[in-house]
């Protein structure tokens, strides 16, 4: 451990002003000294002093308190129990800041059930009648700490059902702790299942919400009573794990902030936003009308005030729930009512709800106001989702465009899959050249039963012309056609400029590497990114030259010079990336099957990697596995 008993007169030279010969040692000198060894690492000098003064006096607990510490603070459970003990051997009674110690140092180490173990055998000793310690609400709220750090909810429920009316009453401190344990179980048992949540995980997610809310139907009658005083972290780590629920989990979210933060309710109808904050501090009761004396009322109830983990929340709440439509009512109360700066979470959430609302044109505008040093890439990045989620509006691209020239306008370097995303939205919004073909003014002998038929897969009709392969040189485009094309050179004429940019950066590495290897490996995933929006690019205008009329010499000249360029480009870096050849990857059959009767891919056309399912790597692993065991020994496939 630290060391033996015996043998340390050589080392306590410089502590023998401490040890009077008429006198015992002060406690305060003896445990500064001790914290000032501790400091400098010499642990063993420590624990030597802290032995030679408690052979001398009974009051030294606060240098055992020094030691154990130090060992927590190191990760060591084991020897601050030793020392624990040791201390009581040595007639050194342990006060309650010892415990106090002990139970955090518990909880913030690496090894869980350890600490649970120890921590929850010590706070049980310390319970019995005969042990002389008056716990508190701290060491019940330190041992919670621990056993919802451990994810152990037993042992949780099993300490605080030890809280009373007198020294352990509960406070905001322990309903936060409870909470932030249900939720961090339930993480940590998504995390264990990959991301797969069955019927069972999600009883077990709704048994824990019932639970919790049994516990905040408690706390609730505390606090409107006067005996509890509820803050902000309650609030946020009960409306955490509600979000982790399901419809009517999250809609409680809504509830709770109303009740207690006095949030309005902005998803229903005609609720204004108000100009002033609300009053957050209750009024005394009105006298009764019966005229008979009021018992002695509490203190007036103090509404917790909402930060930007409130709204972070809300917005996942309403997300959750598809009630983006109030979600601006929720910023504008939020950052204007109640003057709340927002943060980046912030951001991100707000455009995470507009992305599930399909709210384009919002985005566009949010991403134009928002601050400068707030702008990051995840930011465009989740702005242009929600212009391709909103492609079947007809101002979904110029939304898009929006963005992306904001992009441009505050990062150096723009991001290349902001850029695919950019060319994704070109290509998918073309709702509005489908409907302008599809009017029932031009579709001349249709009955009305298929002009309301193609109204209905306007959907389908806008992907599929966006996806149809290239019409014959010798067909005239139509006028949708024509106009895809014209969307598309758009698109490559607002990303060239960019991609130039970004593709000469791989010239001038941005640390200084000692070989052109060095170089590489730094620049390969980003090499590999761009490469894939080139080859994205070049098929965009493939299907722009193809959708050009044959009188715009001009345009056509300055397409294939560009896609020229980008196909030397890409052959470049694909030299580069792969020097032993890039393996040619098989189309599946359903590819095949659907691709029957289309035009031949061109050369430069590298097929992507398709995506496999779980199911499928599983099968691939066994078929492999059987084969491995084939070459090895045949007769153990069979078994």
């Amino acid at each position: 451990m630290l060391g033996s008993r015996g043998g340390w007169s050589g080392e306590l030279d410089t502590a023998r002003h401490l040890f009077p010969h008429d006198a015992s040692p002060d406690p305060y000198h003896v445990a500064l000294h001790v914290r000032t060894l501790l400091r400098k690492g010499k642990n063993k000098e420590a624990y030597a002093l802290a032995c030679k003064a408690s052979a001398m006096s009974t009051k030294m607990v606060v240098s055992w308190n020094y030691l154990i510490e130090d060992q927590l603070a190191r990760g060591s459970i084991k020897n601050s129990i030793h020392l624990f003990n040791d201390m009581k051997k040595r007639h050194q009674r342990p006060n309650l800041a010892t415990f106090t110690t002990i139970f955090s140092g518990c909880a913030k180490s690496i090894h869980p059930r350890q600490a649970v173990a120890e921590s929850t055998r010590i706070y049980k000793n310390m319970l019995q009648d005969d042990s002389g310690y008056l716990l508190n609400t701290i060491h019940m709220n330190a041992v919670l700490s621990v056993c919802a750090r451990a994810g152990d909810m037993t042992a949780l429920f099993d300490i605080l059902s030890t809280a009373d009316s007198k020294t352990r009453t509960p406070d905001a401190a322990t309903y936060s702790t409870v909470f932030h344990g249900l939720r961090h179980r339930e993480e940590r048992e998504a995390n264990g299942n990959h991301g797969l949540v069955d019927a069972a995980a999600r009883r077990e997610v709704e048994r824990r919400i019932q639970t919790a809310m049994q516990i905040w139907a408690d706390a609730l009658a505390d606090w409107r009573r006067g005996a509890l005083v509820l803050d902000e972290t309650v609030v946020d780590a009960l409306c955490r794990l509600l979000t982790t629920g399901g419809y009517r989990s999250n809609e409680a979210v809504l509830d709770v902030l109303e009740k207690v933060m006095l949030v309005p309710r902005f998803d229903k109808p005609d609720t204004p936003v108000p100009t002033a904050p609300p009053v957050t501090t209750g009024s005394p009761l009105p006298p009764p009308a019966n005229g008979l004396p009021l018992r002695p009322s509490p203190a007036a109830i103090t509404h917790p005030i909402p930060s930007v983990k409130t709204l972070s929340i809300v917005l996942t709440a309403l997300g959750n729930t598809r009630k983006t439509a109030s979600a601006p009512k929720y910023w504008a109360y939020f950052t204007k009512t109640l003057g709340i700066v927002p943060d980046t979470d912030n951001h991100i959430c707000y455009l995470r709800a507009l992305e599930i609302g399909h709210a384009s044109a919002q985005a566009a505008e949010f991403v134009e106001k928002m601050p400068r040093h707030l702008l990051a890439i995840s930011a465009f990045r989740r702005a242009l989702v929600v212009c391709k989620r909103d492609r079947l509006n007809p101002n979904a691209f110029k939304n898009a465009c929006r963005i992306f020239k904001a992009m441009l306008a505050t990062q150096r370097y723009p991001d290349p899959i902001a850029l695919q995303l950019f060319l994704h939205v070109a290509r998918a919004n073309a709702t509005l050249f489908v409907g302008g073909e599809e009017t029932p003014e031009k579709q001349g002998g249709k009955g009305k039963n298929e002009v309301e038929e193609t109204g209905e897969d306007q959907d389908a009709a806008a992907a599929a012309a966006a996806a149809a392969p290239p019409a014959p040189a010798s067909a005239v485009p139509s006028p949708g056609q024509q106009a895809i094309a014209r969307q598309l050179t758009t698109a490559i004429d607002l990303m060239w400029d960019p991609f130039s940019v970004l593709a000469r950066s791989f010239s001038y590495p941005k640390e200084p590497v000692e070989s052109p290897v060095e170089q590489l490996a730094a620049q390969q995933v980003d090499m590999s990114q761009l490469t894939d929006t080139a080859r994205r690019m070049i098929n965009a205008l493939d299907r722009a030259i193809m959708y050009t009329l044959p009188t715009d010499a001009a345009t056509l000249r300055l397409l294939r010079t560009r896609r020229a360029i980008l196909q030397r480009q890409v052959e470049r870096w694909v030299a580069k990336l792969y020097p032993q050849g890039e393996e040619p990857m098989e189309e599946s059959k359903g590819e095949t099957a659907r691709g029957e009767g289309r035009q031949e891919r061109p050369e430069w056309f590298i097929a992507p990697r398709p995506k496999r399912s779980l199911k499928q790597k599983r099968e691939e692993a066994e078929r492999m596995r059987r084969e491995v065991l084939k070459q090895l020994s045949p007769s153990r496939v069979q078994g």
